[in-house]
């Protein structure tokens, strides 16, 4: 057990170092950003590092290929609690399509509620609140059984209050991927995120004489991955690549580790996208064919430290 824990520690310390020495920049800016976050408290406390890996409900959102390496039907909600009233919440589920398929499908909503709305004097006139909503659709089929490619087709929607108004962008984009298992210990994945991925502003509801019809480009982002299993040890990393209408616009490195105490119990730790997380999992016992998993993470900026810490749950069942 000592041995195990000072690997574990060892490991986490190295993989720490090389991700801080990485040039992580800030890409909020651009359509999407709520995708870009990491959805379960899984994903989030190992780096979101999660493309070359399978792990039921939302698992499309990262890579749609490993849907068709499941083989039993998994169901997923997930919530975050972020600064400055933010809210993240997801509602999944991913099945085998038999015989060599797999299919999710994947609800993820961001938003800002109770915002104080003021006039040009300052004077207080109402609430409004914004939001952005993602529905996915992933589909991927098996070769083999150590290959697999897959497709997400997402319907994105923003919603801005504006003048009283509501003004609605909506968009729809492609997910390309792929996974690949080189044998029992080592996989990896890659895809292709935010194809023809644009939101479509018309403005001409709200301002009749000037209004026009505005597109807001998602930025494509390439993400290759690579997931190693030693003992009681998984070692995900990734490299991820975002692009802006052909040019680079940055490079980052995700990464994380997660150690298995026991069949019901992880730990994970990693660091990706800017943000440093540590959690936990908790599997309980199968009752009447079904089996429950409970999530936790703690995420925090890797500038602010734990000045801002995001906390997220998230709730799985599994069933034959």
């Amino acid at each position: 057990m000592k041995n195990i824990s000072s690997i574990f520690s060892t490991s986490l310390g190295i993989l720490l170092f090389i991700m801080t020495m990485i040039n992580a920049q800030d890409f909020a800016r651009f359509p999407g950003a709520f995708l870009r976050m990491g959805i379960t408290a899984r994903e989030v406390s190992m780096g979101s590092a999660l493309v070359a890996d399978i792990y039921g409900g939302v698992i499309g959102v990262s890579n749609p290929a490993g849907t068709a390496f499941l083989e039993q039907k998994h169901g997923t909600v997930g919530h975050q609690i972020l600064s400055l009233d933010r809210q993240l919440s997801s509602v999944g589920v991913s099945m085998k399509l038999p015989p060599t398929a797999g299919i999710g499908i994947a609800w993820i909503h961001a938003g800002v509620d109770n915002i104080e709305e003021r006039n040009s004097l300052g004077e207080y006139s109402g609430r409004l609140s914004t939001g952005e909503d993602a529905f996915i659709i992933s589909f991927a089929q098996n070769y083999k059984g150590i290959f697999s490619a897959g497709l997400n087709v997402k319907i994105l929607s923003h919603a801005l209050p504006v003048y009283g108004e509501t003004l609605n962008g909506s968009a729809v984009g492609f997910d390309l991927g792929f996974f690949y298992k080189i044998n029992d210990y080592v996989q990896i994945g890659g895809v292709v995120q935010n194809l023809n991925a644009k939101y479509k502003w018309k403005t001409n509801s709200i301002f009749e004489e000037t209004g026009t019809i505005n597109y807001d480009n998602f930025p494509v982002i390439f993400r290759l991955g690579v997931k190693a299993r030693y003992e009681n040890l998984n070692f995900l990393c990734e490299s991820e690549l975002i692009t802006d209408d052909s040019y680079l616009l940055g490079k980052r490195l995700n990464g994380g580790i997660e150690y298995s105490i026991n069949e019901t119990i992880k730990l994970r730790a990693g660091l990706g996208k800017g943000k440093i997380g540590m959690g936990f999992g908790h599997t309980f016992n199968k009752f009447q064919g079904y089996e429950i998993t409970v999530d936790y993470s703690s995420v925090f900026n890797e500038v602010q430290k734990f000045n801002n810490i995001a906390h997220v749950i998230t709730s799985s069942i599994t069933f034959d």
